[in-house]
């Protein structure tokens, strides 16, 4: 019958080398707990991943063994025969979860999960078209964790260690093409030529006595 395994320190035979270090996995710092078994006996291990905060998480690699009867693979519970000293190491990989928020345009990367310390260039592209007469500008970012808190740029770089956001600031602006702009002047000014001229004659007509004529 095979025996199933949990991290509890106990005597040399089997030893079992997991992640302590949440920070950087890469460190690969562990603890070693050792266990006896009878010899070809057959051993059932699982491990269970860090505890994690908050928009942090750990993704299973799985394990990798040493000496005869050992097992490598992917499997989180898998079975070990007792050939001999057998060394087997979890491996988890340490995700820090990225929100990104932006009203305009495709910001790369989108939100998601990325390994820690990995360096990273946020972005967006800048301008944007709207309708014929507008178009969005980005004026900048605001972020948290590991995001530097404020910047005025399309990009951003950083190293991802810890919960974090981006959010991409944006402003309309509005385009007046000429061949518009010439014959919106021109009703301008008519419309103020006209104006000017029935104000010129409701002053004539007041000297005169005769009824006001009320401009538009």
């Amino acid at each position: 019958m095979a025996r199933a395994y949990s991290p509890t320190p106990a005597a040399p035979w089997l030893r079992i080398q997991t992640p302590l270090n949440r920070a950087n996995v890469q460190q690969r710092t562990r603890a070693r707990f050792a266990y006896c078994f009878s010899l070809g006996s057959t051993v059932t291990i699982s491990a269970t991943a860090p505890s994690a905060s908050s928009g942090e998480h750990y993704v299973w690699n799985g394990w990798t063994g040493t000496g005869s009867g050992n097992y490598t693979g992917t499997d989180n519970t898998a079975s070990v025969t007792m050939n001999g000293a057998v060394t087997e190491g979890a491996s988890w990989t340490h995700q820090y979860y990225l929100n990104v928020t932006s009203p305009c345009g495709s910001p790369t990367p989108m939100s998601g999960w990325f390994d820690a310390g990995t360096s990273m260039t946020a972005s967006v592209s800048s301008p944007v078209a709207g309708s014929i007469v507008t178009q969005y500008v980005c004026t900048g970012w605001a972020g948290t964790g590991s995001v530097p808190a404020s910047g005025a740029a399309t990009n951003v770089q950083f190293v991802i260690d810890q919960p974090s956001s981006i959010t991409w600031n944006w402003k309309t602006q509005y385009y007046l093409p000429m061949d518009l702009l010439v014959p919106i002047i021109l009703t301008a000014l008519t419309i103020s030529a006209i104006y000017l001229l029935l104000r010129k004659r409701q002053k004539r007509q007041k000297t005169r006595g005769a009824p006001e004529l009320t401009p538009p």
